[in-house]
């Protein structure tokens, strides 16, 4: 797995090594002896100096800390970005604004007319909300869960399904974790669940439907490092727990996302533990994974640390403002959350 180190993360060439891949160069870097317009100017590291004193600017060991290489004004500056982690942000969020709502979705999804057509849409009033302080508090509880099946910190959750709350949730969960969160490719083979599965090292996947635990199924005995599956779709509400046996005789707990949160209590996981896992945790460590597609052999993994995803972050937040009024931003998402 590759990761770059600076805070803007461009356009990177990539350097294909032992399976895994290296993140080098900046697509968006800008020498600093380039003169800002005006105050406001994004000035961004200059990276040929760096170079020249043996800079690194990639990894390919998920469990180091990255050294965060700030720009010299503008987005990337330790002025307007300071390093972080992207569960601080998360947490800024929920205290400035415990009963906005954050995550809508349409649940229960009304059934589909005659022939498959689509139903028309509920009421807003009547879809499932989470406001920022239940987004938090339930993420909070999700991670308690990925530390009581024995996720260490740099090891993984895998996430696969389409776009849901349980999808963010369970990727902020794995974040304070000190875990990464590894996005599914809803067209993903078996054999490709399963590689990724192993290479990430995942202690839980988060799934969406019959069809994905089918895959997880097929490949169970060749995933000897998972601990738990995890299902979140509608037709999972009242599944009972269940076991799931390897060929070794090893299990695997089969839970639907209500019962999933109760683990922390069950294994006695509290929030100073949780507490005390996240003072381990720093901006340069990984957080995430991005994989390829995988069309020339095995994916390569891409890692992307708390500060990559803060930068991201604040560069989003610093355009909003030219397209949002004050109040209440809402914002739709179709693209499916593995690619991001």
């Amino acid at each position: 797995m590759g990761a770059a180190n600076s805070k803007a993360q461009g356009s990177n060439a990539f350097i294909e090594s032992s399976g895994f891949t290296q993140g080098a160069g900046n697509g968006m870097s800008k020498p600093t002896s380039m003169t800002p317009a005006d105050s406001n100017a994004d000035v961004y590291s200059d990276y040929s100096t760096l170079i020249s004193q043996g800079a690194k600017f990639y990894t390919t060991d998920g469990t180091v800390c990255e050294k965060i290489i700030p720009g010299a004004a503008g987005v990337a500056s330790l002025e307007d970005c300071p390093p972080m982690r992207i569960f601080d942000m998360f947490e800024t969020a929920a205290k400035r604004h415990p009963e906005k709502p954050a995550l809508y979705v349409e649940r229960p999804a009304p059934p589909r007319g005659e022939k498959g057509s689509d139903a028309p849409s509920i009421p807003n009033e009547q879809w499932t909300c989470w406001t920022w302080q239940q987004y938090w508090d339930e993420s909070r509880t999700a991670a308690k869960a990925i530390m009581a099946v024995g996720t260490a910190q740099h090891e993984s959750v895998c996430l696969f399904g389409f776009n849901a709350p349980e999808w963010f949730m369970g990727a902020m969960a794995a974040s304070m974790a000190g875990a990464k969160f590894v996005g599914i490719y809803p067209t993903d083979t078996d054999e490709q669940v399963a590689y990724k599965t192993n290479h990430s090292v995942a202690r839980v996947a988060i799934v969406e439907d019959a069809s994905k635990l089918k895959k997880f199924k097929a490949k169970l005995d060749e995933c000897p490092t998972l601990k738990v599956i995890v299902m979140y779709g509608d037709e999972f509400a009242d599944l009972k727990d269940e076991v799931l046996t390897r060929a070794d005789g090893s299990k695997v707990e089969l839970v639907n996302w209500k019962s999933f949160l109760t683990l922390a209590a069950r294994e006695g996981i509290a929030d100073s533990d949780l507490n005390e896992r996240q003072k381990l945790i720093k901006p340069g460590h990984a957080t995430g994974v991005i994989y390829t597609s995988g069309t020339t052999g095995n994916p390569k993994g891409v890692l992307l640390n708390h500060d990559n995803l803060v930068f991201e972050v604040t560069g989003v937040m610093r355009t909003l403002p030219q397209f949002c009024g004050e109040g209440q931003e809402r914002i739709l998402s179709y693209l499916p959350l593995s690619h991001v």
